[in-house]
């Protein structure tokens, strides 16, 4: 019973740290563009 309990909190702890990923993911994208975009601008 307390394997099953660990290995349920291990899947729900991997599915919190993957949807942080994919949120740092999505706003790393987004400055790269506007790092793109200042360099632009600079020129």
């Amino acid at each position: 019973m307390r394997i099953f309990t660990k290995v349920r909190q291990m899947l729900t702890d991997n599915l919190s740290v993957k949807l942080e990923v994919e949120e740092i993911k999505k706003k790393l994208k987004n400055q790269d563009k506007n790092i793109e975009l200042v360099f632009s601008y600079i020129r």
